[in-house]
């Protein structure tokens, strides 16, 4: 009796091509395949089966797929979070002994996250193909002219990697001939290509060769993560580029052994006018630069807060390229810390008193920086203020400041914001 109880569990228990195939390829192999930068391929059935148990543990453990915002806060756009049933499934499959099942039974993939930008009007390209250094990171940036003609308004891009196998993440940063240093900043950046034989120069954290972003104030256009696709802003909006612009491409290398080199480029959108005006807008304590951030020594859950009216400092930062005087909305929000970081929050605090949340992460990694895009837009009025709240973990023997380096930190909310023209 025992016997065929176990022998019934094994024959109807979850089978690779009806349960987890769908899973697998929904959320997965958009990174695991082979020359991905997963590290390993989660193709087809074999692959999945020599990785079934690590699948099973990393999904448990809510790793994998990455998505680092805690549920319950807002609805975000694309979320690749497992359920808790898919996440059983996997585990049901692997306990039941990972069967293949019939390919006649294959279920449907989950809904694909990921989408494909309806056209192209101007590809960013680099120069050149570049071959990594150094053993496990390299951070390169390329300065690329902006060809098209008049001013425009980017309304979406889609990065593509030439070597997915190690291209980590890629940021795009737009320079504006009037911008705040106006053309002396190209002059600036023109001199970064000079330092270094190679095409481009390194850049750790922002473009600066220097370290210290804000000896170039510019904005960011684009960013990327393996398998994240094309990014559409929102209907009607666009961030104005100025003939005559320049773009900062910068390329993270999360180098393997003998992976070669890379030519990334970018596809990307344009408009000739829109509703509303579009820009990236850092929020940060200005103080923080400037010494006024200091995480001591072998201390846990040291908080650096930012809170207060953002305008001044959008103002300062943005110029005219964007207008917020009269409120605008808020589409998106990515934190940035090193690797001392340890989790935060981004809120607004009304002028009600209410606090809305905008993202919360308590398991904060380096290696996993997203745009968390939402469903729909939080809304600041005049009045209204923003906060801030970054928390470091430091087991070093010394203090450790603000900076662009491996050895220091930072904290930010780059918020996606957009108001009327």
């Amino acid at each position: 009796m025992v016997a065929w109880s176990l022998l019934w569990a094994c024959s109807s228990g979850p089978t690779y091509e009806a349960d987890v195939r769908p899973i697998l390829e929904g959320r997965c192999t958009g990174c695991h395949f082979d020359g991905g930068i997963g590290g390993f391929s989660l193709d087809g059935y074999d692959a999945a089966r020599a990785q079934g148990p690590l699948v099973a543990e990393a999904t448990a453990a809510r790793t994998m797929p990455p998505w680092k915002a805690v549920p319950g806060v807002r609805d975000y756009e694309r979320d690749p979070s497992l359920t808790d049933e898919q996440i059983q499934v996997i585990a049901d499959w692997v306990d039941g002994g990972m069967r293949e099942g019939d390919p006649e039974d294959r279920g449907e993939p989950l809904a694909a996250l990921a989408v494909a930008l309806p056209r192209t009007d101007t590809t960013l390209e680099m120069p050149l193909a570049y071959e990594p250094t150094g053993s496990t990171d390299d951070y390169r940036c390329f300065l690329l002219d902006w060809q098209p003609t008049g001013s425009s308004f980017v309304t979406g891009f889609e990065v593509h990697p030439d070597n997915l196998a190690i291209v980590h993440h890629v940021a795009a940063f737009l320079l504006r001939p009037d911008g705040l240093l106006g053309p002396d900043l190209f002059t600036t950046f023109e001199a970064y290509e000079d330092v270094d034989p190679e095409p481009g120069w390194s850049c750790f954290g922002g473009p600066s060769l220097t370290g210290d972003d804000a000896d170039v104030p510019i904005s960011q256009l684009a960013q990327w993560v393996p398998g994240s696709g094309a990014t559409l802003f929102p209907e009607g909006v666009g961030i104005e580029v100025p003939e005559g612009s320049k773009v900062v491409l910068q390329v993270h290398y999360h180098l393997v052994p003998g992976a070669g080199t890379d030519r990334t480029t970018v596809d990307v959108m344009v408009e000739p006018d829109v509703e509303r005006v579009g820009a990236y807008a850092p929020w940060l304590d200005a103080s923080w630069p400037i010494g006024g951030m200091v995480i001591p020594p072998h201390s846990d859950a040291v908080s650096h807060v930012a809170d207060g009216d953002p305008l001044p400092f959008f103002d300062l930062l943005l110029g005219d390229a964007i207008d917020l005087s009269g409120g605008f909305d808020i589409h998106s929000v990515m934190m940035h810390m090193h690797t001392l970081g340890a989790g935060g929050s981004v809120a607004v605090r009304h002028q009600d008193g209410t606090r809305e949340e905008l993202l919360h992460i308590e398991d904060w990694d380096f290696e996993w920086q997203f745009d968390y895009r939402f469903e729909t837009p939080a809304h600041f009025l005049p009045g209204d203020e923003m906060s801030l709240e970054c928390l470091f973990d430091n087991h070093q023997d010394g203090a450790v400041l603000w900076g662009e380096g491996t050895d220091e930190e930072m904290c930010v909310a780059n918020l996606f914001v957009s108001a009327p023209r």
